[in-house]
């Protein structure tokens, strides 16, 4: 929360300057670790004699956080190539303001992280450990949660992209207005916000080492695509690359943690809404003129309109078969 209040503070008054920027953020990390550590230490009530007898306790949970959580850090790491490396390797080939366009296309895009990724992220990890307690080990809550948050993702990420002209004329006057690439970073996070959904298995104790092949995976496509498609295509190849990586990753991930945790996912009915969102967005960009307002509004209508209904009738095809294997 203080940190919080340090960047939107700074954003107010502060970040005149790209120093300004630096100087801010460092502040509120600082700030954070060690308020973080202040209460700590604060809390801190266990007797040098229990900490004494439980030490052999202590070194085996010790032991059993590095293992679980090292890997995690160094898919993280790795995750960050994916993140990132478009960027260095577009500058490699274009000028800055090539560059510079690119990055406030990323901006626009990650507007969905705050929206739904960070939130479901908060969420997500401790009820998929609840729900792995319950009797078809969270199988059947696992299947519906991937679906309602791809219904969400597509909703809000099809709301972002028609929207994303008037939003780019607001904060970003003089860059110019590219609907595919926006198209496909917006498709970058929604591959990238489904992976933690998809993976159930791999977050399982002994099992979390798996996630650094899926992120290795991932970034080296990430890599060569960016070097395949970049020189040609410029800011669309990175955006491409970019989209196709996060597709590889979370398809591998799910792939090894399937062989984990067999989870029934609705690949069907997730697959369709895709291809329907990818379809009506595509023809919006060939049909629609840089001034045609009134036909971007009605596709958004009829993009909305279909998606939910999609969700909604897989979701009661999902009811009825379950009303029935209940019933028998």
């Amino acid at each position: 929360m203080v940190a919080l209040v340090i960047v939107v503070y700074g954003s107010l008054y502060s970040l005149k300057t790209v120093d300004g920027v630096i100087v801010v953020r460092l502040l509120a990390c600082v700030s954070a670790i060690f308020l973080a550590l202040v209460l700590l230490l604060k809390n801190k009530s266990i007797s040098d004699s229990s900490v004494e007898s439980s030490e052999g306790r202590f070194w085996h949970l010790y032991s059993d956080g590095i293992s679980y959580g090292l890997p995690l850090l160094m898919t993280g790491i790795l995750s960050g190539l994916i993140e990132y490396a478009d960027r260095f390797i577009l500058k490699h080939y274009f000028d800055y303001e090539t560059l510079a366009g690119y990055v406030v296309y990323i901006k626009v895009a990650a507007v969905l992280n705050p929206l739904i990724v960070t939130p479901f992220g908060l969420w997500w990890p401790t009820e998929r450990f609840r729900r792995l307690e319950d009797e078809d080990g969270g199988r059947e809550f696992f299947r519906s949660t991937s679906r309602r948050l791809l219904t969400v993702f597509l909703l809000l990420g099809g709301w972002l992209w028609f929207l994303s002209r008037p939003l780019l004329t607001w904060f970003a006057p003089g860059v110019a207005q590219d609907d595919s690439v926006i198209f496909l970073l917006i498709s970058s996070v929604v591959f990238m916000g489904m992976e933690p959904s998809m993976n159930i298995g791999l977050l399982n104790a002994g099992k979390t080492h798996h996630n650094v092949y899926g992120a290795l995976f991932g970034a080296i496509i990430h890599i060569v695509a960016c070097f395949c498609f970049i020189p040609p295509l410029g800011i669309t190849g990175a955006a491409v690359a970019t989209a196709l990586s996060y597709l590889c990753y979370t398809l591998f991930l799910n792939y090894l943690s399937q062989r984990v945790h067999k989870v029934n996912f609705d690949y069907a009915g997730m697959g369709l809404m895709l291809m329907l969102a990818a379809t009506l967005i595509i023809m919006t960009i060939n049909l629609a003129s840089h001034k045609d307002s009134l036909f971007r509004l009605s596709m958004l209508f009829i993009y909305t309109v279909l998606i939910l209904a999609t969700y909604y009738i897989y979701a009661l095809r999902d009811k009825k078969l379950l009303a029935r294997m209940y019933a028998s």
